[in-house]
């Protein structure tokens, strides 16, 4: 039988859920005055007769669009690690289980660099073969500050029974570790 061992589902934390909303209320706003500058733009364009007018705002379209489908793209929806098996959800992606214990892999967490809206990264890497899983970007889980009391969900991933390499300090209030040892409380 599977044990859930950790999960991470943005849609289940208040934090995350309130973000959204004001972060979907700024991009309405800003999609509205945006439509509307179009708008404009291609009635201008038109009674003028300058069709070739229009070339610059649809190039800034098709980067707007290339620009959010890279952003968000392994950006997670959710992730349950079992005893026996990884479920995962990501944007962009098709669902995927993957059937491995957690003694077989190891999870190595990275910083996102830039202006995107997940956290920190997760790279799950295979130990037999070396070989990268897959990515997974976390939303909702934030690290707590330095020599504050952890958060629940860092005490839960800590315990996992797989080897977490964090070299970069996203989890601070761990003991010490050299770069490459895994920083699991077993």
């Amino acid at each position: 039988m599977s044990e859930l061992l950790f999960k991470e589902v943005p849609e289940e934390s208040e934090q995350y859920k309130n973000s959204k909303k004001r972060e979907k209320t700024l991009l309405i706003v800003a999609g509205i005055a945006i439509g509307l500058a179009i708008i404009g733009f291609i009635v201008i364009a038109i009674t003028e007769g300058v069709i070739f007018a229009m070339i610059p705002v649809l190039l800034i379209v098709v980067i707007a669009i290339v620009n959010g489908l890279v952003v968000y793209n392994n950006v997670g929806k959710s992730l349950y690690v079992y005893s026996d098996k990884i479920l995962v959800s990501r944007i962009l992606h098709k669902d995927m289980q993957i059937d491995i214990s957690p003694e077989q892999y190891q999870i190595i967490l990275l910083p996102v660099v830039g202006r995107d809206p997940a956290v920190f990264k997760m790279k799950f890497v295979e130990k037999s073969t070396n070989k990268v899983m897959f990515y997974y970007k976390v939303c909702s889980l934030i690290p707590s500050h330095f020599q504050a009391p952890r958060n629940e969900w860092e005490n839960e991933f800590l315990k996992l029974e797989c080897d977490i390499i964090d070299d970069n300090e996203i989890i601070k209030n761990r003991p010490a570790r050299n770069k490459g040892e895994p920083i699991n409380e077993k």
